[in-house]
């Protein structure tokens, strides 16, 4: 499903040309810790000033969407962060093509997160906390950080888009 996957389209409907793209998929809420993910974006955009964060949500409660835009505005990452809604399972190749470099931002996770295993199978670069890690391994399969800690998370995701092969390899070894 996720092979071939053609980043054309995504990259054209948002004007993402030039920019380097990381990606989080799935829902918005609270639980999911996306604060953490723009608070570790912040970090990100100081260091790289082109790099954009796509949240594409296939279900986005308004008051999530709400909070998601306070918080984008305290950080002054409008120019940054796309919050894009009703995202359908099928199109979720296309922007998984797009990213370089794909984010889990939930510390807390009993179960395996199926954005996971579709970011393996996607063959992406994987920053995430340890509670969502599962089984993969840091800097064999993804760049894992410990939960709560959304400095290391910026930090990884600096480290990826600075580092493209390393990036490539752990994508690869996720698949």
């Amino acid at each position: 499903f996720f092979n071939g996957s053609d980043k054309t389209a995504v990259m054209k409907r948002y004007q993402l040309d030039e920019r380097r793209i990381v990606i989080y998929t799935g829902i918005l809420d609270q639980l999911q810790r996306i604060d953490y993910l723009l608070k570790a974006m912040r970090l990100v955009v100081d260091k790289i000033g082109n790099a954009k964060l796509l949240l594409a949500a296939n279900i986005a409660k308004e008051e999530d969407i709400q909070e998601c835009t306070k918080i984008i505005k305290e950080l002054k990452l409008q120019e940054h962060v796309n919050i894009i809604t009703n995202v359908p399972f099928a199109e979720i190749p296309s922007f998984l093509a797009a990213g370089e470099i794909a984010v889990i931002s939930r510390p807390d996770c009993p179960g395996f997160p199926v954005k996971l295993l579709n970011y393996m199978a996607a063959g992406k670069a994987i920053v995430v906390f340890k509670g969502s890690a599962k089984k993969l391994q840091h800097m064999k399969n993804a760049y894992v950080v410990d939960d709560h800690d959304w400095k290391a998370m910026g930090e990884g995701i600096i480290s990826l888009l600075e580092n493209p092969a390393l990036a490539e390899t752990l994508g690869k070894n996720a698949k």
